[in-house]
């Protein structure tokens, strides 16, 4: 992917989404990876019926690493992703398992851009949404940029 410049970064600007396919297999491989085995993000049974749930939940730090790999893989290796929120509003729920549609979409766009102490900042609204465009969680990102100088 090609380098994003400070320059080239205007306010409103809508950063490159970020999708994935979602899927029981992608919560339990995240969960193996972080050891969070909770049974409302791996049992169906146990979500619906004790927990009350319509299914199971994507969890709520793979919703945040999905963003942070939207905001990294937007401003390219010479940037620097400097912090990171997001709030979990909303509950996603994962795909069917041989689905390849995708089921979970990050977004986002520039609010601010400036200059401090020699490094050039892009402020952003992000946040992730279902596949029928609920914004489930949002958050901020705010990133340091190269120059083309």
């Amino acid at each position: 992917m090609a380098q994003l410049f400070w320059d080239d970064v205007e306010v409103g600007m809508e950063i490159t989404p970020y999708q994935r396919v979602v899927t029981l297999m992608e919560l339990n491989r995240f969960a193996g990876a972080n050891d969070e085995f909770v049974l409302i993000h791996m049992d169906r049974d146990y979500s619906q019926k004790v927990s009350r749930l319509p299914d199971v939940i994507v969890m709520g730090n793979l919703k945040y690493a999905y963003l942070a790999n939207m905001m990294t893989n937007w401003i390219g290796e010479a940037g620097t992703l400097k912090r990171l929120s997001a709030q979990y509003r909303g509950m996603d729920i994962p795909g069917p398992a041989l689905s390849s549609e995708p089921t979970m979409i990050c977004k986002g766009k520039v609010t601010k851009k400036y200059v401090q102490d020699g490094d050039h900042y892009v402020e952003c609204e992000v946040w992730t949404e279902t596949r029928e465009g609920q914004v489930t969680t949002p958050g901020s990102a705010i990133a340091i940029l190269p120059t083309r100088d």
